[in-house]
């Protein structure tokens, strides 16, 4: 294949360009890259999972979603109206069942359901009973009279490509009332199940985002925000497709600083200073954090993650296509896979159940895309902090060694345990994974003997 056939057919960051849509809102740094809101929601796209998008009318949630349809996958989505939704009936009814006039009888119309993209505008509409129909749709499944219907574009390997985005004004319950917004919030429940949540009202758009729109020229002017559909065409389906396998490729294949950066995402976040042993007791540690004496400069009263098997794989998947994204917006930077995972991480954490701390929710006044970034960006600068020894214990338990005791001198840092007695009463102790601090790092010990059984187990292979 020559250079301009090859060219082609590999994605570029231009590709992803959707017109008419701009969110330049900073949502992280991969290495030495900036992203923004509208780079964190196409590498939404290239990752395959399910997302909803929360934001108040007239942001763009919905616009957002048409495009994708119409730029990305060439109109060849599924485009679902939540107050069209008929509460007596089922999904596969209403969306996926074609005539068979030969044969005189009503069958799943496959092809639906084969699609790569639904998109489902205002799920908050759709009646509370059939939004939980929605719960396995996510995962890529859709079950109708005892058996379980397959999602998406098949892509060869046994794996399928599916991506569905849902809109909502709100999460209900989750202001000072505790109200609903009007017809179009979603229960907790119904949010928690979405890989991702991007909650725009946290992440709004910049002032020179708003004066740039102004200034767009634009042929006509269209209140409604529709997007013409025409006819299916293949967008740049084949690219994000491509684009999928081979995020879903370095997904299965994490490096052991994504592992140790969500190991202390999750873990790290159940640590209590004042708990005996350090550790948060689930359905009460939230009552207690605001009466702590150390709440001011805790670090781990906002959220505890433990046990969230779901949504970590999902994390390594949206880590490695926003670090996937970040390649493509300059081809020769660096890329943090720790980044990757931190900011990923301020989108899948976000609306899951019996996650946040309800009491500090309300003092964000339950601005939860705040409180889980101020979270993320606290556990990020912990991990920086220890980040030498993190890096140097996990080079030598790639070798079989369990190495967590340091010392440090003349500005560099060695293994305690491998001085003499002597030497050792001559530098500093340093034992960075303990517990004592407000994010808990003893669980790093066991990790590392993990790691190190991994890799001699490969040696002896």
């Amino acid at each position: 294949m020559d250079k301009k056939e090859q060219d082609k057919k590999e994605l570029k960051y231009e590709d992803l360009s959707l017109p008419t849509f701009t969110y330049s809102t900073k949502i992280g740094r991969i290495g030495s890259v900036d992203l923004d809101m509208s780079d964190a929601l196409k590498a939404f796209v290239l990752s395959g999972l399910s997302g909803i998008v929360v934001g108040h009318s007239e942001t763009g949630k919905s616009y957002f979603g048409k495009l994708v349809n119409k730029h990305y996958f060439g109109n060849n989505g599924i485009l679902i109206q939540g107050a069209s939704m008929e509460e007596n009936s089922d999904l596969i009814t209403q969306i996926a069942k074609k005539i068979n006039l030969k044969e005189a009888n009503v069958e799943v119309d496959i092809d639906i359901l084969n699609k790569p993209y639904w998109l489902v505008e205002e799920i908050g509409a759709i009646p509370k009973p059939l939004q939980s129909s929605f719960y396995p749709v996510g995962d890529g499944i859709l079950p109708h009279q005892g058996k379980q219907y397959p999602l998406g574009t098949e892509l060869g390997d046994g794996n399928r490509y599916f991506s569905l985005l849902a809109t909502s004004n709100s999460i209900n319950g989750e202001d000072k009332t505790g109200e609903e917004y009007g017809n179009f919030g979603i229960t907790r429940a119904t949010a928690s199940r979405f890989h991702l949540c991007f909650d725009l009202r946290h992440y709004s758009r910049t002032k020179k985002d708003l004066s740039d729109m102004l200034l767009e020229d634009r042929e006509f002017i269209n209140p409604r925000h529709s997007v013409s559909s025409g006819k299916e065409n293949q967008g740049i389906t084949d690219k994000i497709l491509q684009a999928y396998k081979n995020i879903n490729k370095s997904a299965s294949n994490p490096s052991l600083e994504e592992l140790a950066a969500w190991q202390l995402i999750s873990m790290g976040t159940s640590n209590c200073i004042n708990g005996s042993p350090h550790q948060k007791i689930r359905d009460s540690w939230e009552h207690e954090c605001p009466e702590c004496n150390h709440s001011d400069k805790c670090k781990s009263k906002f959220f505890n993650a433990y046990e969230l098997l779901r949504t970590q794989d999902a994390v390594r998947i949206y880590a490695n296509a926003l670090a996937y994204t970040a390649s493509l917006k300059d081809p020769n930077a660096e890329i943090s896979a720790s980044d990757a995972i931190f900011t990923a991480a301020k989108f899948a954490l976000a609306g899951k159940v019996g996650l946040v701390n309800p009491n500090i929710l309300r003092e964000y006044n339950g601005a939860e895309g705040k409180l889980i970034e101020d979270a993320i960006n606290g556990l990020r600068e912990e991990y920086g902090k220890n980040e030498d020894y993190i890096h140097a214990s996990l080079e030598e338990a790639k070798k079989g060694n369990v190495f967590s005791r340091f010392f440090e001198y003349d500005g560099a840092i060695g293994d305690y345990s491998l001085l003499s007695k002597e030497k050792q009463k001559k530098v500093k102790l340093i034992e960075p994974y303990t517990d004592n601090g407000s994010i808990g790092l003893s669980h790093m010990t066991s990790f590392l003997e993990g790691v190190s059984k991994k890799y001699s187990k490969k040696k002896e292979e």
